[in-house]
């Protein structure tokens, strides 16, 4: 593992053409206009693991333009009016997985979850700066409150959709431009469809959860959850200080906090497992790690 350092982001006129007749008038071309459709995460489409089919996405988020007010001045001959157009920059991040059969990226929809090859973060006329990703482990922190677990609810427990939901309320409070990620290792493709089937039962998470990336053959090292967060952070250009992680295992939250050491970190202590140490902040839920996200996007 490399260590990071964080990053700070941040004609000439027409000659008059001799006497002659004049020009015959040709018909001008009718003019067209068309209005552009942007999927506020991902494009592309992957076919390495089987995965509950969605529909064909059309964001509903059209390019927004601006007009100016037409400025008109009249006076006794003439009158003049001009419209402005432009529409803001519309900035976008991408993030391919290295490994394209052992990292997943499924995205949400409404009751479905959608196999792909391509992630983008649309961060519409917010400067990179303004960017902000939160990871959070499915087994043990998702998956699980003081309500229950998948196992039991057959779905994901309300308080942690009502969580994330705080999370977003916070994120907007401050003016981020901000993303959930669902960060898990799943190494056999049965529980990889368990947990899918999960996701799909729970009303209101597709509106929260960007997508989920799984490692199916590695927690830690080259193909694990660290390193697929440093190749995130290498393609898109986001620096270590705008990632929050939260995970129950100590291996994992320590191989971020020796390889990654800018990026925030909580630890979900179980009383099974081994404390992490080294002054990472440790909760019992992941509700409980709320005040601490909601001061990380302050920042």
């Amino acid at each position: 593992m490399v260590r990071r350092d964080q990053v700070e982001l941040h004609a000439p006129p027409r000659p008059k053409s001799p006497p002659g007749p004049p020009p015959k008038a040709t018909p001008s071309a009718p003019s067209t206009a068309s209005s552009s459709f942007v999927n506020p995460y991902l494009t592309s489409s992957d076919n390495v693991t089987p995965g509950t089919s969605g529909p064909a996405e059309r964001s509903t988020e059209e390019e927004s333009s601006t007009r100016a007010k037409a400025k008109a001045k009249f006076s006794a001959s003439s009158s003049s009016a001009r419209v402005a157009t432009d529409a803001p920059e519309q900035r976008i991040l991408e993030y391919r997985p290295r490994f394209g059969r052992s990292q997943l990226i499924f995205k949400l929809y409404a009751g479905q979850t959608n196999s792909r090859e391509v992630v983008q973060f649309q961060l519409g006329d917010k400067p990179l700066s303004q960017a902000r990703v939160l990871f959070l482990d499915w087994h043990q922190c998702v998956d699980r409150s003081p309500q229950g677990t998948t196992y039991n609810l057959g779905r994901v427990p309300t308080d942690n959709i009502r969580f994330l939901a705080n999370c977003i309320e916070a994120a907007d409070r401050a003016n981020r431009a901000f993303f959930i990620v669902i960060l898990s290792y799943i190494d056999t493709d049965r529980r990889l469809q368990e947990v899918l089937g999960y996701v799909n039962n729970s009303a209101g998470i597709s509106a929260f959860v960007s997508f989920l990336l799984i490692t199916r053959t590695e927690r830690v090292g080259e193909k694990g959850k660290c390193s697929a967060v440093q190749d995130l952070l290498e393609q898109t250009g986001l620096c270590e200080s705008q990632i929050f992680f939260v995970d129950d295992t100590c291996e994992v939250i320590t191989e971020f906090y020796d390889c990654t050491p800018q990026i925030s970190l909580a630890h979900i202590k179980l009383g099974r497992k081994p404390s992490a140490g080294r002054s990472i902040p440790q909760a019992k839920y992941l509700t409980d790690t709320l005040p601490l996200i909601q001061e990380w996007l302050q920042r």
